[in-house]
C-alpha cells in the first residue's frame, strides 16, 4: 500500500479472472518473457508479477535490490543485463527512466505497463519521438476496491482519439466486468474484478 491500508477482502474468483483475462490479453505472451519486479511485497501487482508469472509458466522475474527501486539508472542497466521483456510502471516513474534516455538500451523490452495514476499523453509521445515506438504502452486502470486492474488501452489508438485530452484513456473493461460513467461523473463497477469489500468496515462496504 502506498498509504494507510484499506483491507480490501480478495477471492479467488477476482484472482482467477484476472488470470483468465491475461492469458487472452491482446499481447502474445512468451514463455520466455523476462518481467522486473520492483515493488513491495505487500503491493497488489505481486499477484501478476510474482503469482500469475509462475502458475503459467510465463517465463521469469527479475527482482530489483531493496531501496534501489527508484534508481532510474540502476533499473535500466538492471533491464538491459537482464533482458528484461515486460515492465510494470507508474507514469510519474516510467518518466523518470525514460528521461535519462536509457530505455533505447533495453533491447529486448516489448511491453510497458502503466498503472496507478493518470498516464499524460505528453509522456506517450514523447517515447514514440526517442524511437521508442517498437514498445507497446498499455495503459492499465484499477481502483484499490478491484482486484489489480479492470481495465485496459492500447496507447497506440490514442494518435486519433481524444486529442483535446491531457491523459490517455482507461480504455474498456476486462471480461465478466462492467464499467459505467454516470452523468454526474461517478464510476461504476461491477463483475468478478470488483473485491467482496473491506474487512471488518461492513459500515462502508
Amino acid at each position: 500500500s502506498t498509504g494507510k491500508p484499506k483491507g480490501i477482502r480478495v477471492r479467488n474468483e477476482n484472482v482467477c479472472n484476472l488470470f483468465e483475462f491475461l492469458r487472452v490479453f491482446p499481447h502474445q505472451w512468451s514463455s520466455k518473457e523476462v518481467m522486473l519486479y520492483q515493488c513491495s511485497c505487500s503491493f497488489d501487482m505481486l499477484i501478476i508479477d510474482i503469482l500469475w508469472v509462475y502458475l503459467d509458466g510465463v517465463g521469469e522475474v527479475v527482482v530489483v535490490d531493496q531501496g534501489r527501486e527508484k534508481n532510474s539508472q540502476y533499473l535500466s542497466k538492471t533491464m538491459s543485463e537482464r533482458k528484461v521483456s515486460v515492465i510494470f510502471f507508474v507514469p510519474s516513474h516510467l518518466m523518470m527512466v525514460n528521461e535519462i534516455g536509457e530505455l533505447r538500451e533495453c533491447e529486448k523490452l516489448r511491453v510497458i505497463m502503466t498503472a496507478g495514476e493518470a498516464l499524460p499523453k505528453m509522456l506517450v509521445r514523447k517515447m514514440e519521438e526517442m524511437g521508442e515506438k517498437k514498445k507497446k504502452i498499455w495503459n492499465v486502470y484499477g481502483p484499490t476496491e478491484t482486484t489489480v486492474d479492470v481495465s485496459y488501452f492500447d496507447t497506440s489508438l490514442e494518435r486519433n482519439i481524444n486529442e483535446r485530452e491531457r491523459y490517455v484513456s482507461i480504455g474498456k473493461a476486462f471480461p465478466n466486468t462492467s464499467l459505467r460513467i454516470t452523468e454526474d461523473h461517478n464510476m461504476w463497477l461491477c463483475g468478478n474484478q470488483v473485491s467482496s469489500g473491506y474487512i471488518g468496515r461492513d459500515e462502508i462496504t
